[in-house]
């Protein structure tokens, strides 16, 4: 059972990297059927760590087909056992720790719990801060401070969100001008947030660099991500008029 359990998850990350989420959801679901079976038999911190890996996987794949209600219900399961068993610190539990922290707080803020998103991804980031490992690469944290300068952005904390995005630079910039080409996508996000957040705040120069910098980055990345480029490189002109318009 434990076999095939392994074979049904390999199967749905498969199908989820390659972006067929309803196949991947569809053997997740199977994977995590099966294992629950062997969970309630045998509750051991080995049987633990594999099933609370299987609901957060489960979970996320549920955010992915849209179906909100079922990706909280996993999410919130792994939480609890990982918390009831005092494993939050646990370096064989943290990452699944963070994942369900941070994707509960990306759906709360989708349906406009900014107070339970902030309060999630706010843990989410702690924990990035607090382990010193590559197990968070730089691409992870740059956006889990992007993720709560544009909550902060939301709700019109202008200053706390511009602090996010500063840091979330910081951590890409260096990368960034080492390997362009991996990093440019992560901080081309920054850059656009960066600038409407400076029109919000009538930084109007501050926003046209951030603009301008967006829309040059526009041009390299378009060919990975069209759909997504094409609408902020709208949103990144328009920024570049309305501070040129402002100064």
């Amino acid at each position: 059972d434990r076999d095939r359990s392994t074979l049904a998850n390999d199967i749905g990350v498969h199908y989820d990297r390659i972006g067929d989420y309803v196949n991947s959801n569809k053997y997740l679901l199977r994977s995590y059927e099966i294992f629950s079976e062997i969970y309630r038999a045998d509750s051991s911190i080995d049987n633990l760590r594999k099933f609370v890996n299987t609901l957060v996987s489960l979970g996320t794949s549920y955010y992915k087909v849209g179906d909100a209600d079922n990706s909280v219900k996993f999410l919130f399961v792994a939480i609890s056992l990982i918390e009831g068993a005092g494993k939050i610190h646990d370096p064989s539990f943290i990452y699944e720790y963070y994942m369900a922290l941070k994707q509960l707080g990306i759906l709360y803020f989708e349906v406009g719990d900014y107070v339970n998103s902030e309060v999630l991804l706010v843990s989410s980031l702690d924990i990035v801060n607090s382990i010193s490992s590559d197990l968070f690469i730089v691409e992870e944290k740059t956006d889990m401070y992007n993720n709560l300068g544009y909550l902060y952005f939301t709700t019109k904390q202008y200053e706390k969100s511009e602090v996010m995005y500063k840091s979330a630079i910081d951590i890409c910039y260096g990368p960034y001008l080492e390997n362009p080409n991996k990093y440019i996508f992560n901080i081309f996000r920054v850059q656009i947030n960066l600038s409407s957040l400076y029109i919000a705040m009538e930084s109007y120069e501050n926003a046209m660099k951030y603009g301008k910098d967006a829309i040059l980055n526009c041009e390299l990345i378009y060919a990975v991500y069209p759909e997504f480029i094409a609408d902020n490189y709208v949103l990144a002109l328009n920024n570049v008029a309305q501070a040129a318009l402002a100064i």
